[in-house]
């Protein structure tokens, strides 16, 4: 009795911890956003803590998405490229398994590929973040995620190597429900009846790669579109699915549209997937109630956007600045070009970025943070 009275009374642990990462999405941006949509507020206000998260422990390691989400994921550095080893190779810990342990239920989303570093930095280990499949494969192998919902349906088909897999298959073997657009979503009950004490497994998947961007005109009513489920019908029918376990749930909500359309300079896009991810924040506050902890986390911005004038006839243009990729681990030099009215950018921000709280009881989150502070929040909370 004496510990039932201290979980639940003295020590209350918030029902729902859910997080939210959107990669370039700058102050600047929130403030050209707030000004446009005056209405809606939830990301630049209504927030009860908000720090600037300082990524220079990171400089000797090499900064990249991979390894600001390892730092975020574990509350230790790792080198660039590489998701859950610290700088001597040792396999990390991470929150997803943590929230696991404390009996909590876990989903994942992503407007971008589910194998996107962002979110594969909560599930998988690996020396190069950029192999897909391995991360496919790690996905389903070792992780128990009840809810799986973006892009991405391309890398589960597994052709490479002595025997190829069919992630898909396997998947509806280990009891997911698969869902290919905003139809099946909407018509898929929480509860089944073969198994009445447990909720649903979702795998959503609704494009091969990355989600389609977002229009607010095609999705005025309800805000659904007819195929591809927004960012806030994908964290609703999560929420639904998991708060029903008694020790509660974690939640990774990964928008990556802002991203990409900054690196496309398509500035009016940009404003159309932050307004994606401040209606998805509100549907996640009412929907997941008072008792849930919410955390917003930039990562980075992404600098150099122009706005332009209506009428502007297309160019074909390259990048101001090289640009590489990583092919079996080695760094290859790509050429891109964007043909339409929108200059190419890529001006990174990786040195600090910025979070935010959400939540009835004020976080010692101020002033300067650091990923490891994030993480041990969130892990505190579990």
């Amino acid at each position: 009795m004496a510990f039932w009275y201290y979980r639940y009374y003295v020590a209350p642990k918030p029902h729902g911890v859910i997080v939210f990462v959107a990669p370039g999405l700058s102050p600047q941006l929130i403030s050209e956003y707030k000004a446009k949509h005056p209405e809606l507020t939830f990301i630049s206000e209504q927030a009860t803590d908000f720090t600037l998260v300082d990524h220079t422990a990171l400089i000797g390691c090499g900064i990249d998405p991979a390894s600001i989400m390892t730092y975020f994921s574990t509350g230790v550095t790792g080198l660039a490229n590489q998701i859950g080893f610290d700088p001597q190779g040792n396999r990390l810990d991470n929150l997803l398994y943590a929230a696991q342990r404390a009996g909590r239920l876990v989903g994942i989303i992503s407007t971008d590929s589910i194998v996107s570093p962002h979110v594969a930095a909560f599930y998988a280990q690996t020396r190069n973040a950029q192999d897909q499949q391995d991360l496919a494969r790690q996905l389903f192998d070792t992780t128990t995620i009840s809810s799986i919902m973006g892009g991405g349906a391309s890398d589960l088909t597994q052709t490479s190597g002595d025997k190829p897999r069919n992630l898909l298959q396997e998947a509806a073997l280990k009891d997911y429900n698969l869902i290919e657009d905003q139809q099946q979503l909407d018509n898929l009950p929480v509860w089944t009846w073969r198994t009445p004490w447990k909720t649903r497994k979702l795998l959503g998947l609704f494009s091969d790669k990355a989600l389609p961007y977002y229009y607010p005109e095609l999705n005025k009513k309800d805000d659904v579109s007819p195929h591809t489920p927004t960012l806030r019908a994908m964290t609703r029918k999560s929420i639904q699915c998991l708060q029903f376990n008694l020790n509660g749930y974690f939640l990774i909500v990964h928008h990556g549209k802002i991203e990409t359309a900054s690196r496309e300079n398509n500035y009016p896009q940009v404003l159309n997937e932050i307004q994606q991810l401040d209606e998805a924040i509100a549907d996640a506050r009412a929907y997941a109630g008072e008792n849930t902890l919410i955390l917003l986390y930039c990562p980075y911005a992404v600098y150099g956007l122009k706005q332009v004038l209506p009428n502007t006839p297309p160019t074909a243009s390259t990048a101001i600045r090289p640009l590489t990729k990583f092919v079996k681990g080695k760094k290859v030099p790509v050429t891109l070009t964007y043909p339409g009215p929108f200059q190419p950018q890529y001006e990174f921000t990786t040195y600090y970025g910025w979070a935010s709280v959400y939540y009835h009881t004020p976080t010692n989150l101020k002033g300067f943070s650091t990923p490891y502070d994030l993480n041990q929040l969130l892990s505190s909370e579990f």
